[in-house]
């Protein structure tokens, strides 16, 4: 049985690279990373090589944030189809010319010849992550979802619900999260503008009426401060909330009591 080379050969955290054999796993290699608080750009896997991963190409769920997994290939050492040893790129950009062998060898399944040794480009771990749920039902609000915040990590969409992670210190995740508050126009009673909610009491599906809101004095966006604007709502739905009766075996079981 012949496989591929595995161990860390030289992790340099100042210059933020690592080399590493292909048939290494992924999950050994964060976890060496993370001691020093740095990461690199693959797909989280519990006993998947790094080999397999970069031959697969699939960025994974971070993308929008981290950029493609081709990004994090600086170097690759390869045998060919002759049995030749084949080097393509460097451990750093400005000493790399030519055609980008590198990129070319992600997501090509092993078709350029099999991986021996890579030179990985490693990144800063951030201090925390975290998942936040909404209620996106149309594209457009999804994009001003993602515009909202800096940088997200990652934005999912199922068509109804969108889920954004943010990565990076706990308080710069939560002035972002303030702010964006500020920004969704969500129909709810603690909306931030004033009377949005209550101009649409008596309206059925299907209707329209002409909304006026007055933004706040200390609106994000500076033009829309103190400013009026007109909206023309549709009802496309509404929704009734069901109450559960009141009885003694509601209240022993949400308020320990017994009537």
């Amino acid at each position: 049985w012949i496989g591929a080379p595995s161990g860390i050969v030289e992790f340099q955290a100042d210059e933020m690279t690592v080399r590493c054999g292909a048939g290494n796993s992924v999950s050994e290699l964060q976890q060496v990373l993370a001691e020093s608080r740095q990461f690199v750009n693959l797909p989280d896997s519990t006993n998947g090589t790094i080999g397999g991963a970069l031959a697969a190409g699939v960025s994974g769920l971070h993308t929008l944030g981290r950029g493609s997994i081709r990004d994090t290939l600086l170097e690759v050492k390869l045998v060919d189809h002759e049995g030749r040893l084949v080097k393509a790129g460097g451990p750093t950009v400005k000493n790399v010319s030519g055609f980008d062998l590198c990129r070319l060898f992600v997501g090509s399944y092993g078709v350029l010849g099999f991986a021996h040794e890579f030179v990985l480009r490693t990144r800063p771990l951030p201090v925390t992550q975290r998942w936040f749920m909404a209620e996106v039902p149309t594209a457009e609000e999804l994009r001003d979802v993602q515009v909202s915040f800096f940088r997200p990590s990652s934005l999912l969409w199922n068509g109804q619900r969108a889920w954004i992670c943010l990565a990076g210190h706990p308080r710069d995740i939560d002035e972002q999260i303030a702010a964006a508050k500020k920004l969704w126009l969500w129909l709810k009673a603690d909306s931030f503008l004033a009377g949005f909610c209550q101009a649409l009491y008596g309206v059925k599906p299907g209707e329209t009426k002409e909304v006026e809101v007055k933004f706040p004095a200390d609106f994000p966006q500076t033009p829309l401060r103190g400013q009026t604007g007109r909206y023309q709502v549709t009802l496309l739905e509404l929704k009734e909330r069901h109450v559960p009766d009141i009885d003694e075996s509601l209240c022993q079981e949400h308020y320990k009591i017994s009537l």
